[in-house]
């Protein structure tokens, strides 16, 4: 692995939520068959990925009055992040009642990544500087070791639908 900062890998996992949203909605009437997998593995990265900022990532931003008051509420952001998808999987996945959650869940997550990567993240790097990359390295490892939980092997698909088209092929997360 190269050095990769705390930001640019929660950068990287935001990214890849947003892009399972999209897909999670044009697989919808185009590859519902797709939809479950692409539903899982977002569910499973924003488990992982609310983790590694409570651990690591959260502790670090309350240390400093300028940040301390936004982790906190990302931190309340997650616990209602936390359990609608605890409430999506325990709901029938072709109710409109299991939609209505997930539309929640998913308009609920990009708001918390906007709000993160407009006023938390440029905080973040200015206050936390250096220690950003040993935080990265820490996250990094961390993610590995969560990804293989039993619980998350089957929401890492090889092969997904392109939203776009055709299939494409996802590198498997490695440390």
């Amino acid at each position: 692995m190269g050095s990769i900062t705390a930001t640019q890998l929660l950068r990287d996992d935001h990214k890849v939520a947003k892009g399972l949203i999209i897909q999670s909605e044009t697989t919808e009437t185009r590859a519902p068959e797709m939809r479950r997998g692409v539903i899982r593995e977002l569910l499973m990265l924003l488990e992982i990925h609310s983790q590694l900022e409570e651990e690591f990532f959260y502790p670090e931003l309350e240390k400093y009055p300028e940040t301390a008051a936004l982790a906190v509420v990302s931190v309340e952001d997650h616990e209602q992040i936390k359990t609608l998808i605890k409430d999506l999987r325990h709901m029938n996945p072709i109710t409109a009642e299991f939609e209505d959650q997930l539309q929640e869940l998913m308009s609920f997550t990009s708001f918390h990544i906007e709000t993160e990567e407009q006023s938390l993240f440029p905080l973040a790097e200015k206050l936390l500087g250096p220690r950003l990359e040993e935080l990265g390295r820490q996250m990094y490892s961390r993610k590995a070791e969560l990804m293989k939980s039993p619980e998350y092997r089957d929401a890492q698909p090889g092969l997904v639908q392109d939203p776009h088209g055709g299939e494409q092929m996802r590198k498997p997360f490695s440390a």
